[in-house]
């Protein structure tokens, strides 16, 4: 069985490894961990099975710069999103973005964008962020692979313009 509940400091060691291991490297731990000092307003989920740590997800704050208009809107980034190689198959990946929507939801964020497979994420809801006019920060981007899903479909109306993730994403080696 698998449960899904909000990250505790306990976690903090394990999801690091969890990260290293299933990226190769240490970027996405470390990332993690700046983000945890920097950062309020993060959403940081993880997935157990018999007491170990099996999945995590982190979403942090993200703007989208609405040139012309009065105020930039903010929503959250899904970034990274790790899943134990044994385990891959078993829709925790699946179980972690659901749970972490539905909490964002509820939080009242107007939307959250991904930088991933278009066909993994559509299954959630979202589709080409370009699609809204939004734009990525980052150059060289696939086409469709940065996406959006709208959590408050009233609030970004018209609205275009580039999402800026936290400036720790652009320190990543």
């Amino acid at each position: 069985m698998t449960t899904i509940r909000t990250e505790e400091p306990r976690d903090a060691a394990a999801i690091r490894a969890l990260n290293e291991k299933v990226f190769g490297r240490r970027d996405e731990a470390d990332l993690i961990e700046r983000l945890r000092e920097d950062c309020p307003g993060l959403l940081s989920m993880v997935a157990e099975q018999e007491g170990k740590l099996v999945g995590h997800v982190l979403f942090s704050p993200v703007v989208l710069e609405t040139p012309g208009e009065k105020d930039d809107l903010l929503g959250m980034g899904l970034a990274p999103l790790a899943v134990n190689s044994r385990r891959r198959g078993e829709g925790i990946g699946r179980k972690l973005v659901e749970n972490a929507l539905l909490v964002l939801q509820v939080r009242g964020c107007n939307f959250v964008v991904v930088l991933g497979d278009p066909d993994y994420y559509g299954r959630f809801g979202f589709e080409p962020a370009e699609n809204h006019g939004i734009t990525c920060q980052w150059k060289g981007v696939p086409e469709g692979a940065f996406q959006i899903i709208l959590l408050n479909t009233s609030v970004l109306g018209n609205s275009r313009g580039r999402a800026r993730y936290r400036r720790e994403f652009s320190e990543l080696a």
